[in-house]
Order: structure tokens, then C-alpha cells, then sequence
């Protein structure tokens, strides 16, 4: 193997490309000459591997990529898991090509998009790949857009998107069939989307017992500061906040920070509840108990 050789195999998860030859300090004749041989295997048409090279996702997904061409993008499925979603995994290598054709290669799921925006779009580890938002838009049409919709509260108490950029996703996407599907799973929710799931499924809870609260209730006090609280009965200043294990407790000026605000919020003459994700799924009744019990004193005080 030559030095050219190797560094382009080690460059690109063992992967030469026909096209690439010239990059590798080879020619065609060499490349049929290495594949009669055996050192080079075949993985998709036009696309080698050294037969030496460890198989890895990586080197799938890289191989994709090569036999499909320039304009492709990593989307739907594979976005989902190199984005990384908890419990979700994908060997499926699903790719965009952003063209007018559609190429076909076995083992490979191709979408054809040509007017896929170069806002949705964008570098990870060398490839491109649909953003988080196009991700769960493109999703939508090959996952049950129930779960999408998950991932994307998920996400969203993350971090990893904010809910504004996936509504203008949607609404750039047009008559994309998952956008369409994305919308209405998230416009089936009462009020906003929740940052999380266990926020939403607060407010589910909430609406069963026939207590529901308004969601996202922004408080700007008297000192100036704004906070927002996850699910709150206004009228008596009572407010609820779903807390999840680690979520609060991410950093030490994220524990002083939620400190300081409640203590705001406390002067300001508001009571907050505080409930677990774990405390909602096993003892639900008991939290509807507590806020049931607070709301008869706070309607008690405000009526004196």
C-alpha cells in the first residue's frame, strides 16, 4: 500500500471512492487491479472498502454518503441518532440527495429532496446532515409522529432545539407530508408544547381530575425580572413546576439561579408546587391531592 493510499483510507473510515482515485495516488486500472486481488471490497457501485478496515457505523454511514454523491445529507432515521435521541438507535444508513434524480443503492434508503433548504442543514463530524428540527419534520414521515413529537419535548428540555426555529422548520417545509403530520400531533396539545414529557403529562393529569392549568405562564415581578412557570392558576398565584432528576440540578449557578427565582417569586406573593417525573408516574393522585388542597387556601385567602 502506498503512503497516499493509506492516508486517504485513514482519512475516510477505510473508504475509497472511484471518483477519489486521483486523491488516493491511484488509477483506475490500479483500483480493478486491488479489487481482483481482494484488498479492496466492494460496498456500494463505485464505493471500496480495504478489506483490512474495521467495519464500523461510521464507515457505513461514510460509505452512503460517497455512493450517493456530493449533494446528500444524513436524514430522517440516521439525523434522529447521530443527533442522538435516549433510547433510539438506527443502523439504518437514510440519506437526502438533493437533487432532481434519485439514486438507487442497495442497503440504503434515499429521499430526494431538491429544494431542501441550506437553513436546515447543517456540519457534524465532518458530514452534512439535516438540523434537529428538519431531523424531526423529515422523521415524521417514516416514525409514528407520536414518538416525534416526544423526541422533540425531549429535545426541547434539552436544549437542543428551541420550539420557535421548529415552527418555522414546519412552516419553510410547506406541504411536506411529515411537517403536516408534526404539526397536528403538536397542535393536538392543549396550549403550547411542553419542554418535557413529564411537563406535559402534568397537564393531562391536571385536565382529567378537573383542575386544568394555564401552561407557561410568563411572571415579570416587580424587581423586573421575568420567569416562567410550567403549569400555574394565575388568578390565586399559585404556581406549578415539574421538576426532572438532574434537569435543576445540572450545575451549581443552575441550582443558585432556580434558587433566587423562586424566592422572587415567593415575594411577589406566589406559591409553588414542586412534583417529580417519578412522583407523577407513582403517586399522581397524591400531587392532584396537594394542589387540589392549596387551591381551596389560596381562593380562601383571595376571597378575604
Amino acid at each position: 500500500m502506498t503512503p497516499t493510499l493509506a492516508r486517504h483510507l485513514a482519512a475516510n473510515h477505510g473508504l475509497l471512492a472511484r471518483r477519489e482515485h486521483r486523491d488516493a495516488g491511484l488509477s483506475v486500472r490500479q483500483i480493478e487491479r486491488l479489487v481482483a486481488r481482494g484488498d479492496l471490497v466492494p460496498v456500494h457501485r463505485g464505493v471500496y472498502r480495504h478489506a483490512a478496515a474495521q467495519r464500523t457505523p461510521e464507515q457505513a454511514i461514510h460509505a452512503g454518503l460517497l455512493a450517493v454523491g456530493r449533494d446528500a445529507v444524513l436524514s430522517h432515521r440516521t439525523a434522529l441518532d447521530r443527533h442522538g435521541v435516549r433510547g433510539f438507535r438506527c443502523s439504518l444508513v437514510e440519506l437526502t440527495a438533493r437533487s432532481t434524480s434519485l439514486p438507487l443503492r442497495d442497503g440504503l434508503v434515499v429521499h430526494r429532496s431538491p429544494n431542501l433548504s441550506n437553513a436546515d442543514i447543517m456540519r457534524r463530524h465532518g458530514w452534512w446532515i439535516t438540523t434537529p428540527e428538519r431531523s424531526l419534520v423529515d422523521a415524521a414521515t417514516v416514525v409514528e409522529p407520536t414518538l416525534v413529537a416526544r423526541y422533540a419535548h425531549r429535545w426541547a428540555a434539552e436544549r437542543l432545539i428551541r420550539l420557535d426555529r421548529l415552527d418555522e422548520t414546519i412552516d419553510r417545509a410547506g406541504n411536506h407530508r411529515g411537517a403536516t403530520r408534526l404539526a397536528r400531533i403538536l397542535a393536538a396539545a392543549s396550549g403550547p408544547v411542553a419542554d418535557s414529557i413529564p411537563e406535559g403529562d402534568l397537564g393531562h393529569l391536571l385536565a382529567r381530575w378537573g383542575i386544568p392549568a394555564e401552561h407557561h405562564v410568563v411572571v415579570t415581578t416587580a424587581r423586573g425580572d421575568t420567569f416562567e412557570i410550567d403549569w400555574s392558576y394565575p388568578d390565586v398565584r399559585l404556581g406549578l413546576e415539574v421538576d426532572g432528576y438532574g434537569v435543576h440540578l445540572r450545575s451549581e449557578q443552575a441550582f443558585d439561579d432556580d434558587r433566587l427565582r423562586r424566592n422572587e417569586l415567593e415575594i411577589e406573593g406566589w406559591q409553588i408546587l414542586n412534583v417529580s417525573a417519578r412522583q407523577l408516574r407513582r403517586a399522581p393522585r397524591r400531587f392532584v391531592e396537594q394542589v387540589t388542597r392549596a387551591l381551596a387556601v389560596r381562593q380562601d385567602v383571595a376571597s378575604s
